[in-house]
């Protein structure tokens, strides 16, 4: 045979080949397609018990079917769109398991045939919005993967693919639920990198589309419990960014449209989550804006949404953890509104909720140490109304508790909640009396978190709990009359303090409560006559103060801080005849002042904070 009938040979195979394809390969391919459908079925349900191994068995099977069919019938918009749903499935499932470096390369894959599939000429709709989710798969891969800036940049294609779909196609109600879900996800991740202003307009487009959908939905329930999510991320992004009562506003409005959700849905389980997901952040909220009558009525409320979820799932543990975190911030709130009989009546409901969750679940930590966490705060709350014996009942079963994980290495945070059970049965014992015992607890809670700083577990949180501890002590010291300890104890609190600011440079929002620890010690000290000390304390907490705003790029809050200490201390001086020092002081507080009025009126200070 010649090179030209070697030719003509292979010309005419190749020829009968497309002729053989033409005439029979649609039938085959319409049997591989349904035999991976049929294991895309097998799969799902699979998914669907929880047998997660199972469905990414199943789906890798479907997608070496989908390869098989690209290698059998070649490139096409058809092949491309069945490679990238197999690789998404099989992405999703991996990401589910926690295989992350899995689940990346297979949403790729993904994303990858999604753009050839998008790059065919026809249905770009179609394919726009089933590239979309790929990539909205990726971000979500990304995003546990902690690369945000990978996550927004997914995200943020997503919705440009989405909104091209609603412009392409009519506002179908899928696709503006669509565009609206990946739009709460760009949200979402945009506070998570304190992007506040790219968050809140994400969002607030999320919410309108998600009302729109609900306007053309035959079925409105999916796009109000998207609102509902929708209108609630968009309150923490505001609440995040340090505006609660706007925050509150909005929780207040995803309350109002819950309740219609659970009203329309019939009660169900999850639209009943949604409800009162609402009312618990808007309790939070209305906390922060120093508003806790109002925060007592939302939390209450949540209770009554979370005790029906109770009854609607027999007592599921997602269930009876809602009703008790609702409990946990009526016994809160109502501390705050010194309601003490409600607090402890609302405490001691929350530890019986919690322990049935334990029995359930006897070896998940996490519900052991909320339940520790429920028995500390009863205690206090029992201490506030003076029922010693009970309170000493509620601490003592929260250590023991405590104690137990810890033996078997159990991380950072449960030392953390021992230390402050500690301090607890130390407030319960000087209450009552009781001082060598209150004595001991404060020397067990300052040697567990010696225990932390030795074995470098948990800083610099371990050194600003031994500083809240050795202050605490002090002040028990103080009100025992034994002046030299407790002039020790703010010593070394006040340095470990000193410590956090410099040596490890934590933000100033993690201070507040041991500053205003400060404050009120440096009161104590001038109430018992030890000027000394109280200058002292006074100067170590102008020194915090001037840090924070030296650190803060300083507002108004920060100022007038600063302000109100350096004028406690110039008073205390000029009491204690320092008029030297009174007068650098009152110089000092002359040019915060004056930088004060500035930043109120809008004018950007050019001098640096005095050091």
């Amino acid at each position: 045979m010649d090179q030209n009938e070697g030719l003509f040979t292979a010309r005419a195979a190749a020829a009968w080949s497309r002729l053989k394809r033409l005439l029979f390969g649609q039938s085959v391919y319409e049997k591989l397609f349904a035999r991976m459908m049929e294991i895309d079925d097998r799969a799902g349900a699979a998914r669907d018990r929880g047998d997660l191994a199972d469905a990414l068995t199943g789906w890798r099977e479907a997608l070496e079917l989908a390869k098989h069919i690209a290698r059998t019938f070649g490139e096409s918009q058809t092949i491309f769109e069945n490679l990238s749903w197999a690789y998404g499935k099989v992405g999703n499932t991996q990401l589910k398991l926690g295989n992350l470096d899995d689940a990346r390369e297979a949403q790729i894959e993904a994303v990858e045939f999604g753009r050839k599939a998008l790059a065919t000429p026809g249905r770009e709709a179609y394919f726009s919005a089933a590239l979309a989710w790929q990539v909205r798969g990726l971000g979500d891969v990304e995003a546990a993967r902690k690369a945000d800036d990978a996550a927004f940049e997914a995200y943020s294609e997503g919705v440009r693919l989405l909104r091209r779909v609603v412009q392409l196609a009519d506002r179908d109600s899928g696709n503006l639920y669509d565009l609206g879900y990946v739009l709460l996800e760009l949200g979402k991740m945009a506070a998570r990198l304190r992007r506040f202003d790219v968050a809140e307009a994400a969002l607030r487009e999320a919410v309108e589309r998600a009302e729109e959908a609900a306007e053309h939905a035959f079925d409105r329930s999916n796009a109000l419990d998207l609102q509902t999510y929708c209108l609630c991320s968009l309150g923490d992004a505001q609440r995040d960014s340090g505006a609660p009562a706007t925050a509150a506003a909005t929780y207040s409005r995803a309350a109002e449209v819950g309740k219609s959700l659970a009203e329309l849905a019939g009660g169900s389980l999850g639209a009943l989550d949604r409800w009162f997901v609402a009312l618990d952040r808007l309790g939070d909220a209305r906390l922060d804006c120093l508003d806790p009558e109002g925060a007592l009525d939302a939390h209450r409320q949540a209770a009554g949404v979370a005790r029906r979820g109770v009854e609607v799932s027999n007592g599921s543990v997602d269930a009876l953890s809602a009703l008790g975190g609702s409990l946990f911030g009526i016994g809160y709130t109502a501390l705050k509104c010194d309601k003490t009989d409600e607090a402890v009546s609302a405490y001691r409901e929350c530890v019986e909720v919690q322990r049935p969750i334990v029995a359930l679940e006897p070896s998940g930590t996490s519900h052991r140490t909320r339940l520790a966490t429920a028995l500390r705060y009863l205690c206090d709350a029992e201490t506030r109304a003076d029922h010693f014996d009970a309170a000493r009942t509620a601490v003592e079963e929260a250590l023991a508790i405590l104690r137990g994980p810890i033996e078997d290495g159990e991380p950072a945070e449960v030392r953390a909640q021992l230390v402050a059970s500690l301090i607890a049965l130390a407030r319960l014992e000087d209450a009552a009396g009781n001082l060598d015992p209150a004595r001991k607890a404060y020397e067990g809670a300052i040697a567990e978190d010696m225990a932390s700083l030795e074995s470098g577990v948990g800083a610099p949180d371990a050194v600003r709990s031994l500083a809240d501890s050795h202050l605490r002590r002090s002040s028990f010291e103080l009100s025992a009359r034994c002046g030299d300890a407790a002039r020790e104890h703010a010593r070394k609190g006040t340095d470990l303090l000193v410590r956090v600011v410099d040596e490890l440079g934590e933000d100033w929002f993690c201070l507040d409560s041991q500053l205003e620890m400060l404050e009120s010690l440096g009161d104590q000290y001038q109430d018992a006559g030890d000027t000394l000390a109280s200058l002292q304390l006074r100067r170590d907490w102008v020194d915090l103060h001037r840090w924070v705003a030296r650190r803060d790029a300083p507002g108004v809050e920060t100022l007038e801080h600063l302000t109100s200490a350096l004028r406690q201390l110039v008073m205390e001086l000029d009491s204690a005849g320092a008029t030297s020092e009174a007068a650098e002081r009152r110089d000092e507080l002359t040019l915060v002042e004056a930088r004060l009025k500035r930043v109120k009126v809008g004018q950007l200070p050019a001098d640096p904070v005095p050091t």
